[in-house]
């Protein structure tokens, strides 16, 4: 007769086949009729994963009693933590010994005389391969038994999964605080193919009959981190848990927010509609917000005066004159940054500013500055830096980016954005949605995880810190070194099928409590004296045989998991002459002054077709005021200039020098 158990897939490394492998149930002895009655599995979740509790009876048929085996075919990533049989009414409790003293155990009560209706069994194995032997099943009776394993769950979707094949019979499984459901359902409420939601988790695709034990994951808000080292055996091997709820944060309620607007002449007419696209994507996930729009050109003005509702700041960008949000000379960003911090300073509730740029800044502005002009901006607000970008709606972060440092105080992301297309990616602006950079000290374990995703893994190159970032602020795992929290973690190391000598996989398997190769379980009483099977009087002698009905254990499988940039161009000669152009305006601001001579240096600083610093000094004008009006008509003849598209390659500083 063969049973059918629960190949279940097991975190990472387990194999999850989407035929099933059978338990194989045969006499050990006398070839009586065995069969398995009464089978039913109870599933609890605990810290993510399932603790199994499979109970079935081996019911005896025949007028002789037998010896009983059953192969076990557990997926890489069960493990077997507990073992118990029923026999005269009364269950008696499996001890973990090690290997050899429970099969020595075992072996006592073979081929030894009769002494009473009562045996032991034996769970032995570890990995993918489980053998579980009983040493007397009477003549038309039964004997119940009772194991439990721990899987590893996969977290997708805000949700625990554990799937298993269709069983032959089917048995009776309880989902304690869960449900069962088939594995088109379970797709359907993760929105996604099981398949895919768990691809992370398990390298086969559970097949279509298969069944899944679904449980949400209430207990995940935020991101959950849990890190748990184990020292043993000379080694360090740690549990890492990573788990981000299916909404990370929730956007704030009524914010006042402010958009800093690049109207550069860099940025160009299309440049400034994708920023206003963006701010409508924006709003799009915030229409409860208090609006105010900053333009930036050589100075920074507020466009509408006051923090105004969001619709009412949509329908004002729609019907806005064309000069309003014109584009001009000078990209003085530090100038809209330190007007909108004062502009949130002064408002009521969460604050957050936004601040589009193409980074295209004059040569004198420093990043200590652009700090410095946020220092209005309350501690509790959030500031972004974007560049908006021509591509569809998409968020890319730049950790590396120069004006990261600017913003750090007020936690927020630098990063390319796009949004061209459906605005959803652009929630990311209002409310943080993953985990970037996630490392155990100086090592990468994911570059992201998003809402509804996890990770677990083992590290076995020593403790460390495990870190990533949510928007700009550093998060951090909770480490833990609860007993609770050691003997999962050491439970995780096995399951996972972690690469460790030895005395390492020995030592977490004591600590686990787990069948393995060092260990098996043995369910009888201990002062019970060893005795074999009766003599029926047909003929039969005790025989059979300790090892395993495949003698090979099964082999573990496993498996490993709108930018921006600048450069230069090439062949293009040296930039045009800037001089000319100035010549005549810089003779006109002269015009007024004493024929004595006179030399002006000026300075005018480019980055493309557009002006972003002008700077003035005059010698040999005597007349302090005269040289004053002197130098500020030079500089405004600087920032009138309208450059054509051979200016375009070139971002420098241009010395000119004029005389008399």
């Amino acid at each position: 007769m063969r049973h059918r158990t629960w190949p279940l897939a097991a975190l990472g490394l387990a194999a999850l086949a989407t035929t099933a492998a059978a338990d194989q149930l045969r006499s050990d002895a006398r070839e009586a009729a065995l069969t398995l009655e009464g089978y039913q599995v109870t599933a609890r979740l605990v810290d993510g994963t399932a603790h199994l509790r499979v109970r079935y009876d081996v019911v005896n048929g025949s007028r002789v009693a037998d010896r009983a085996r059953l192969q076990l075919e557990l997926p890489t990533g069960a493990v077997v933590v507990g073992l118990r049989q029923r026999v005269a009414g009364g269950w008696v409790p499996g001890r973990l010994l090690a290997a050899t003293v429970a099969q020595a155990r075992y072996d006592a009560y073979l081929d030894t005389p009769f002494v009473a209706a009562r045996g032991a069994a034996h769970l032995s194995g570890g990995g993918a391969f489980h053998d579980l032997a009983i040493s007397f099943v009477p003549a038309h009776g039964r004997v119940g038994v009772e194991y439990e394993v721990v899987v590893p769950a996969c977290y997708a979707g805000g949700h625990w999964l554990v799937s298993f094949p269709k069983l032959a019979p089917d048995p009776t499984v309880v989902a304690v605080g869960g449900a069962r459901a088939s594995v088109a359902r379970a797709g359907a409420l993760l929105g996604a193919p099981l398949a895919e939601a768990c691809a992370a988790y398990w390298p086969q695709a559970p097949g279509a009959d298969d069944h899944v034990l679904v449980w949400a994951a209430a207990e995940i808000v935020g991101a959950t981190g849990v890190v748990t080292s184990l020292a043993v055996a000379g080694a360090t091997v740690t549990a890492i848990d990573v788990a981000v709820a299916p909404t990370l944060a929730a956007r704030p309620r009524r914010p006042a927010v402010v958009f800093v607007v690049d109207a550069s002449r860099s940025q160009g007419d299309a440049g400034v509609a994708r920023q206003l696209a963006i701010v409508r994507g924006y709003l799009h996930f915030q229409p409860d917000a208090r609006v105010e729009v900053v333009v930036v050109r050589r100075q920074a003005v507020r466009l509408f005066g006051d923090l105004v509702p969001a619709a009412a700041a949509l329908g004002r960008l729609a019907t806005l004159p064309t000069a309003s949000l014109a584009v001009g000379n000078g990209s003085h960003l530090d100038r809209g940054l330190a007007l909108a911090a004062t502009v949130l300073a002064a408002a009521p509730g969460p604050r957050r500013l936004i601040a589009f740029t193409d980074d295209r800044l004059r040569p004198g502005l420093t990043d200590d500055q652009l700090r410095a002009a946020l220092t209005a901006l309350p501690a509790d607000a959030i500031a972004h830096v974007v560049l908006p970008g021509a591509g569809p709606a998409a968020i890319a972060r730049d950790l590396e980016h120069h004006l990261v440092a600017a913003i750090a105080p007020w936690g927020g992301i630098v990063a390319a954005v796009g949004a061209a297309g459906d605005p959803a990616p652009l929630v990311e602006l209002v409310r943080p949605v993953r985990i970037e950079q996630l490392a155990i000290g100086a090592r990468a374990l994911a570059d992201e995880l998003r809402e509804g995703r996890g990770l677990r893994t083992i590290d076995v190159e020593g403790a460390a810190p495990v870190t990533g970032w949510i928007w700009g602020r550093r998060w951090a795992a909770i480490p833990s070194a609860t007993l609770v929290a050691r003997v999962r973690a050491a439970r995780l190391a096995l399951a996972l099928g972690t690469a460790v000598d030895e005395p390492v996989e020995q030592a977490l398997g004591a600590l686990a409590g787990a069948v393995t190769r060092f260990a098996s379980l043995v369910a009888d009483r201990p002062g019970w004296t060893p005795g074999g099977l009766p003599d029926d009087g047909l003929g039969w002698r005790g025989g059979g045989s300790s090892s395993s009905m495949c003698g090979i254990p099964m082999n573990l499988s496993g498996y490993g998991t709108l930018g921006h940039g600048s450069g230069t161009g090439t062949g293009l000669g040296g930039p045009p002459d800037l001089a000319p152009l100035l010549a005549a305006r810089v003779a006109g601001c002269a015009a007024g002054l004493e024929a004595s001579p006179w030399r002006l240096e000026l300075a005018v600083a480019t980055t493309g077709v557009e002006v972003v610093d002008v700077t003035a000094a005059a010698t040999g004008v005597d007349d302090a005021t005269a040289r004053g009006r002197f130098e500020v008509c030079a500089v405004e003849a600087g920032w009138d200039l309208d450059l054509d598209r051979s200016f375009a390659p070139f971002a420098r500083t241009y010395p000119l020098s004029y005389a008399r």
